[in-house]
């Protein structure tokens, strides 16, 4: 290895480990050397680096061979992971190195496959400092309609936007910091939530960040320059709470139903965590939405928040609701990836680092198989 390229690397595998947050120990526990000594002398330029061990560091890093040796152009635009309210405790360069590496792994896939012209484009609204929450409740419904999303818009949503938008969908364990992130090209989208979160957590925070993607142009306004200080980030956030609830609970419904079901007398504990179970949010999401269509009194809901029987009772009902965690990756792109390799279009090698697996588990991609989902179903496993 000559000593070029020995530089090449060092900077850049140096420069790449500090952008993440990454430590030398933490690098080379991710590649499986046995000390930080070996990264530490890789990046001062005093080791030979394998093939093997180059691929393993790169993907460690969250990025491609070409770009870490220099060989592929990285002077392209930044693009910008938008976070909920604020990002994760911990590793938050991480996180975003690995969704934009995901995300970039799923457009190559689509377009080797063709799949992005069976999708629909998101639509791009405009929003600005004196849109009120009425007009944000308004873009909701405009947009549940758009979308065909119908009267329980929770249980179809992350469906609706994979399936007919092409919104990628990506699970992480973010900690208890980070609820979910969104980016926007001209093209396309993804959105990351946290895997351990409630479900009904989880398509509050999807109906938020979509928020997010329709009015992308505002997210950008609203992203830190410098020392720049500004209330536009945090108006945005309670725009996007706004849209997100006006958007899982629809007003014209949600008051047809309360008012046939309740009229001239207040609900039960169990009708009320049964109504928020069967429109798919949480207890506190409903009961907020309800006091904001003038339903109940501010006084009511906090009251109910504040029963420990009510608490009792919402959280004995979350089990038969709550199933095990989705997988990081969405059933799209697992779909795409295997008829990529069939195709002849990816390697197993290739298809097995974009599964985030190992080569010797996607066997039975070569099987011909008459039940079409039974690949899929072990690639989920």
């Amino acid at each position: 290895m000559t000593s070029n390229i020995k530089e090449i690397i060092a900077d850049s595998v140096r420069d790449r480990r500090k952008a993440l947050g990454m430590s030398q120990r933490e690098l080379a526990e991710a590649v499986g050397f046995g000390s930080h000594q070996i990264v530490s002398e890789l990046e001062r330029g005093q080791r030979d680096v394998k093939a093997w061990e180059l691929a393993r560091i790169a993907n460690a890093l969250h990025t491609s061979l070409p770009k870490l040796l220099e060989l592929e152009d990285t002077s392209q635009a930044e693009t910008h992971v938008f976070w909920r309210s604020h990002g994760p405790d911990t590793d938050r360069c991480q996180h975003e190195a690995r969704l934009l590496e995901r995300y970039e792994r799923y457009r190559r896939v689509e377009e080797l496959t063709s799949a992005r012209c069976d999708t629909q484009p998101l639509p791009r609204f405009s929003v600005n400092k004196s849109t009120s929450f009425g007009q944000a409740e308004q873009l909701a419904a405009n947009t549940r309609r758009s979308m065909d999303l119908g009267g329980r818009p929770a249980m179809s949503l992350a469906e609706v936007l994979q399936e007919r938008f092409g919104i990628k969908l990506f699970l992480d364990d973010l900690g208890s910091g980070g609820s979910a992130a969104c980016v926007r090209t001209d093209s396309d989208a993804a959105v990351l939530l946290n895997r351990h979160e409630a479900p009904w957590r989880q398509r509050y925070s999807l109906a938020h960040e979509l928020f997010h993607l329709v009015t992308w142009d505002a997210v950008m306004d609203a992203w830190p320059h410098g020392n720049q200080r500004t209330t536009w980030p945090e108006r945005v956030e309670k725009l996007a709470n706004v849209f997100a609830s006006a958007l899982l609970l629809p007003s014209d419904d949600l008051r047809a139903e309360f008012q046939s079901r309740f009229e001239g007398r207040e609900a039960s504990h169990l009708e009320v965590v049964n109504m928020a179970r069967a429109y798919g949010v949480s207890t506190e999401a409903l009961l907020w939405r309800l006091r904001s269509l003038d339903l109940i009194s501010e006084g009511a809901v906090r009251r109910r928040l504040d029963d420990p029987s009510f608490r009792r009772m919402d959280r004995a009902s979350m089990p038969k609701h709550w199933t095990s965690p989705p997988p990081n990756l969405p059933d799209r792109f697992v779909r795409l990836v295997a008829l990529a390799y069939r195709t002849g279009d990816l390697s197993r090698s290739v298809a097995a680092k974009y599964l985030e697996r190992n080569p010797g588990e996607l066997y039975y991609l070569d099987w011909d198989d008459d039940d079409g989902g039974a690949n899929e179903r072990r690639l989920r496993r």
